[in-house]
């Protein structure tokens, strides 16, 4: 995820919006490749750190799993 946002802003105009989805958890969790789940709070982090901000959209989008959604912007 930390390599993913370090790059995507080189294909992102100043107006670009990256949605990507989620497994919401209190706390990271990543036993396997399979399985994860991360707070919100990772994603907003990890989004300033890059230059970007990250707003939580899941309760404008259903998911058929139940993941949650979340939209990268440029600050």
């Amino acid at each position: 995820i930390d390599e993913c946002f370090e790059h995507v802003g080189r294909v992102m105009n100043q107006e670009a919006a990256f949605f990507f989805t989620f497994n919401e958890g209190k706390e990271v969790e990543r036993p396997n490749y399979k399985t994860f789940k991360y707070p919100f709070s990772f994603f907003e982090g990890l989004g300033a750190e890059h230059g970007f901000r990250v707003c939580n959209c899941s309760d404008d989008y259903d998911h058929p799993r139940a993941m949650r959604m979340a939209v990268l912007m440029r600050r």
